[in-house]
Parts: structure tokens; sequence; C-alpha cells
């Protein structure tokens, strides 16, 4: 009896465990900036040519719109490591040898959102020019309100 007990113990014990670091994982998933960087983000890349970043708990959207078109450029996932100066952000494509993942830096300041990547070497810093050495930073605020529409009018 005393031996069933036991067993019953440390079944209860592990079970426990086993729940309190699944809990621990999903609080990790969602917290500090990850969760603060959930929701839609617009950017203006140059004349006529805007670009929105959706992120949703660890699934990334990046779409360009011109006019009326949309065109999705990257479909999948995203990661951010707050420890490092800058920030890093990666991006893991939906399908995994297609293209490689995309290494970025992120600052992020309220409704702001500054963000450059690269698909060789993560960047060290933000670059305001572009070019083939050196990736451009894109500025992105937050969409606020579930009513103001994602795109952004060709006038605007």
């Amino acid at each position: 009896m005393i031996h069933t007990y036991r067993k019953v113990s440390f079944f209860l014990l592990v079970l426990v465990a086993a729940a309190t670091c699944s809990i621990g994982v999903a609080q990790e998933r969602t917290s500090g900036d990850s969760q603060l960087l959930q929701g839609t983000w617009l950017a203006d890349l140059e004349p006529g040519l805007k670009a929105r970043l959706d992120l949703n708990g660890k699934d990334l959207l990046y779409v360009h719109l011109q006019g009326q078109r949309e065109t999705v450029v990257w479909k999948g996932y995203f990661s951010v490591d707050e420890k490092p100066q800058p920030k890093q952000m990666d991006w893991t494509p939906l399908t995994p040898g297609r293209v490689p993942p995309s290494l970025g830096i992120y600052r992020l300041d309220g409704d702001l959102l500054l963000v450059v990547s690269s698909k060789g070497t993560r960047p060290a810093a933000f670059y305001s020019g572009g070019g083939s050495y050196r990736p451009k930073t894109v500025i992105f605020r937050r969409v606020k309100s579930q009513d103001e529409p994602p795109t952004v009018q060709p006038n605007q």
C-alpha cells in the first residue's frame, strides 16, 4: 500500500512539475517585447510604396502595398532577443530552405518600431541609407485601432 502511495505521489509530482514548466514556456513566448510587438505596423518605403507588418503570436506577415495591390513579401515566424544591444529580431520563413532566415536588429519606442535586417550577416547598426552593403532601416508605426484600415490610401 505504501509503495502504491509513493508511485502515485511521484506521478503527481512529475505531472505538477511538467504543468508548471509548460506554463512558464507559454508565458515566455508572449512576454516582454514579443508581447509589445503584437499587432499591425505600417511603414512608408518610398513614394507610392508602403509596407505592412503583422505580428500575431510568433507568426509574421510582411506585405508591400502599392495602390490597391498587396504583395506578400515574407510569411513565417519571428523571434526576438532583448539581451544584446541593439536588440535582435529574426524572421524564419514558413517554408525553410527556399529563402534563408532574415537576421535583424530592432528598436521599439512606444508606437514606433525600427527594423533593419539582412539575409546574410546581422546588421550592427541602424542605417538611413540603403545599398548593396547597407540594408535600409524601416520605420514602422503601430496601427492603433482595429477600425483603421491596414492598407494606406495612395495619396496619403
